[in-house]
């Protein structure tokens, strides 16, 4: 009887005790899966059951591109505290120079992977997917960010893998990268289909965490927490409401239509905007309590956006207020 092994893997997350090894290529990754070389150096789909040679805990870092279709799990799978439709199967993205760490779980190691897609950067390089392989951003999300898929969907992706092992299953030729670079790009153009419709199921949700992340961008601003040093990162972002920063930012960017830097841009605007009405802080201090290195850099972004300087801002306010006060007298 085969051992059952169940992956749990964390995207750049560094354990301490963990085993570290670096798997640069196609060949290294066969290596260690006690598999024979690939086909094709540079691209392969693994199937089922496999088993890594290395001790657990194991953090990797892959030197390429790794898409994996995991199977449905039995009852609701949940996502945060809330459970979602669409459990046939999950997807994972991982690109190159990303890291994560597999643990042993009770002794017992299952990989429940329908597929998994391996893909090195050189087989795309000469190819406009390469360049645009960057629109694709949930290679940049967590593992609990993961695609959730219906059975149709899933249908639909399972059928560009089979075209993608047709032609690794005959001899290289000189159409074959050609033809398998589209596949791949079709299937992430689903999966991007796919995380559009999973945004929307998950509106909900979505608007309760766009409530969260402006609270706290709020309270920072209010607590003057936001002074150099304590600036705002994509990443700090992302972790105040456990998510990555680029799950958030497209979830911003759907719900809202900005960004996360533009949100983020935004909000210390309007509170750049207030202190300059409300207060006599000098424009300097007022760049340093939101968190710029260079008052010239809040200066150019202030010009940038609203139209004028922060003085002209200041200026013109401290006009219309002193025009109003002779009026009114």
């Amino acid at each position: 009887m085969g051992v059952s092994v169940n992956f749990v893997m964390f995207r750049n997350h560094y354990h301490d005790m963990s085993h570290r090894i670096e798997l640069k290529t196609i060949y290294d990754a066969n290596k260690v899966l006690n598999l024979p070389n690939p086909t094709h150096p540079l691209v392969q789909v693994y199937r089922g059951h496999q088993k890594l040679q290395v001790e657990f805990p194991v953090t990797i870092q892959l030197g390429f591109y790794h898409i994996s279709m995991k199977s449905g799990d039995s009852g609701s799978l949940a996502y945060g505290r809330t459970s979602y439709d669409y459990q046939s199967g999950q997807m994972i993205f991982f690109a190159p120079n990303q890291s994560f760490t597999i643990e042993k779980v009770g002794g017992i190691i299952r990989n429940d992977s329908n597929w998994t897609l391996v893909f090195h950067p050189d087989l795309i390089r000469r190819f406009s997917l390469s360049r645009s392989i960057t629109q694709f951003s949930f290679f940049e999300y967590q593992s609990n960010e993961a695609l959730h898929l219906s059975e149709k969907e899933r249908e639909s992706l399972n059928e560009v893998i089979l075209k993608i092992e047709a032609e690794l299953n005959q001899p290289i030729d000189g159409h074959s990268d050609d033809l398998i670079v589209q596949n791949i790009e079709t299937l992430l153009k689903y999966s991007k289909r796919y995380y559009d419709r999973q945004f929307i199921s998950r509106k909900d949700s979505h608007n309760d965490l766009v409530i969260r992340f402006e609270k706290f961008l709020k309270k920072r601003l209010e607590n003057g927490s936001m002074s150099q040093g304590h600036r705002l990162t994509v990443q700090l972002c992302g972790e105040a409401v456990n998510l990555s920063g680029k799950y958030l930012s497209d979830v911003l960017k759907k719900e809202t239509g900005m960004s996360l830097q533009e949100t983020i841009h935004f909000h210390l605007l309007e509170s750049a905007k207030n202190q300059l009405i409300g207060t006599s802080k000098s424009v300097n201090e007022i760049a340093f309590n939101l968190g710029f290195e260079y008052p010239q850099h809040f200066s150019r972004l202030f010009k940038n956006k609203i139209g004028c300087s922060p003085k002209k801002y200041r200026d013109y306010h401290q006009q219309n207020q002193s025009d109003l006060k002779e009026s009114l007298n």
